[in-house]
């Protein structure tokens, strides 16, 4: 099956249909054994993603891609990947499962953190954060940019830091909690 649904994927390509594509993705992502997805299938897979243009099949082709066990840690992607995130070409929920990915196949939680950090808007990054859940995030960025800068007198976002610390974050009511993101933020509101 994954060979047919592979086919059917670079048919589509070559058509430019990009209806199609994203059908097969779908399929192929959430219906199917991705443990199949090897060998020559992985590769025919990797080799289309420059050819495709449209960002949200762009970012669904990385995320087929980094959950087969074939895939090992690539910089390059995730620096993609992360370039489609902050353009809005997927959601949390996916972003977060496909980060998860990445880890899985050796990249560093620190290295996805400061990623989000540097590349997101600081909401969407924390939201990622919070999906993932997890803890050891690693290291934060010199100049503590997630969220909001050091010393912010917004009256939406009160932060503290502190380090080697808890991230706590207070979303409306519900209160989420990453360890070791190596500062605080008491209380901040997502709109």
């Amino acid at each position: 099956m994954i060979g047919k649904i592979t086919h059917l994927i670079i048919n589509a390509s070559l058509d430019k249909d990009d209806g199609v594509i994203v059908a097969a993705l779908k399929l192929l992502k959430n219906n199917c054994n991705l443990e199949e997805l090897v060998g020559d299938y992985f590769a025919q897979l990797v080799s289309m993603i420059p050819l495709v243009k449209e960002q949200s099949t762009k970012a669904l082709l990385i995320e087929t891609i980094v959950e087969s066990p074939e895939f090992v840690s690539d910089d390059t992607m995730l620096d993609e990947y992360v370039k489609l995130i902050s353009e809005g070409a997927t959601n949390v929920q996916e972003a977060a499962r496909c980060l998860g990915a990445f880890t899985a196949s050796g990249c560093t939680k620190n290295q996805i953190f400061l990623q989000l950090a540097n590349k997101l808007n600081d909401k969407f990054a924390v939201e990622i954060l919070v999906s993932m859940g997890g803890s050891n995030w690693g290291r934060n960025p010199s100049f503590p940019r997630i969220i909001c800068s050091k010393g912010s007198k917004s009256t939406k976002d009160k932060i503290s830091f502190r380090n080697n610390c808890s991230l706590f974050i207070n979303c409306s009511s519900p209160v989420f909690r990453i360890r070791s993101c190596q500062f605080v933020i008491f209380w901040i509101s997502i709109y």
